[in-house]
């Protein structure tokens, strides 16, 4: 961090900030690499966060699977009970607008197979470029937090709401025939959660 007093122009520094006579700008802190932080108190600062946290957990693979039982009503009939019975769908991982429109296919999955991505990948399907991106949302609801700071998704965690929509045909044009279970579809729609989401020393 270095700090000086802030100046009524952006015309960067002149001296050295450690002496405590050059003023502080905006766009001296830029061309340093840094943020450009008013104190408020007369001072300015520029200064950087350094993130010591391991950075290979990019590269882990986050994977789950999903089943869809529907009922068959040629058995449930013949019965007289319900009969549910398992079908391989389709999966088709897809990101939407806050409205849940405009969607946009991100990858297509096969039946019956696990939906696998590294985590960088989970990333860049809701749009965040890396853990390094500042999570401009982090401070929502947590009045402690400088609107100054330079929060990173590494340090506040990031939270990613799958919501799954199972759409097609349900009866025994499905599920009497394995061959037409292709008329149903898995829409998993991906959204990025705005806040802090860091589970800290509960992990």
């Amino acid at each position: 961090v270095m700090t000086g007093p802030c100046s009524g122009g952006d015309l960067g520094f002149k001296k050295d900030l450690r002496l405590g006579n050059s003023s502080v700008t905006p766009s001296y802190c830029a061309s340093k690499g840094m943020w450009y932080k008013n104190n408020n108190n007369g001072m300015c600062s520029c200064y950087k966060m350094q993130n010591l946290f391991t950075k290979g957990i990019e590269d882990v693979s986050l994977q789950f699977s999903h089943e869809l039982e529907v009922s068959n009503p040629v058995i449930t009939k013949a019965m007289q009970k319900t009969d549910f019975v398992p079908v391989n769908v389709e999966s088709v991982l897809q990101t939407c607008d806050s409205y849940g429109n405009n969607c946009k296919e991100v990858a297509r999955i096969g039946k019956g197979k696990s939906v696998e991505k590294k985590l960088s990948e989970w990333l860049n399907v809701v749009g965040v470029d890396g853990l390094d991106e500042v999570n401009k949302g982090a401070s929502v609801g947590r009045d402690i937090f400088n609107p100054d700071w330079k929060l990173t998704y590494r340090m506040t965690g990031i939270k990613i709401a799958l919501k799954f929509d199972y759409r097609g045909r349900d009866g025994p044009e499905s599920v009497g025939d394995p061959t037409k279970e292709d008329g149903i579809v898995c829409y998993i729609t991906a959204k990025l959660t705005d806040g802090w989401h860091s589970f800290g020393s509960s992990v």
